[in-house]
């Protein structure tokens, strides 16, 4: 596949943010930007690990390919969901949108 090193985040509900380098076709793109559309408060970033610009950010979320994280930057308190997220954005989307629905709300 063509594999990709941009980072998405967003800022939940409480100032919790997602980070996602992106991969299959920007599909843990397209499916987190769907299921947060539930989520007003919630912002969409989107960061490249590659442009020294964001090397912090890489280097904090250990990003150097896909990944998916939750983080909350008031606590710094993070929950890495890469694998989560390609066990299902491309071949189960349901599962996929309903499982972030259950992390972001039990994650504080």
């Amino acid at each position: 596949g063509d594999w990709s090193s941009d980072v998405c985040s967003s800022d939940l509900s409480d100032p919790v943010s997602l980070y996602t380098p992106l991969h299959y076709g920007n599909a843990i793109e397209k499916l987190s930007k769907e299921t947060l559309k539930e989520y007003p408060k919630i912002s969409f970033k989107l960061y490249n690990v590659d442009e020294p610009k964001n090397e912090k950010i890489a280097e904090q979320f250990e990003a150097t390919g896909t990944s998916l994280f939750l983080y909350n930057p008031k606590t710094g308190k993070k929950k890495d969901l890469t694998e989560f997220a390609f066990s299902f954005a491309k071949n189960q989307p349901q599962k996929f949108k309903e499982g972030l629905k259950k992390e972001l709300k039990n994650f504080k």
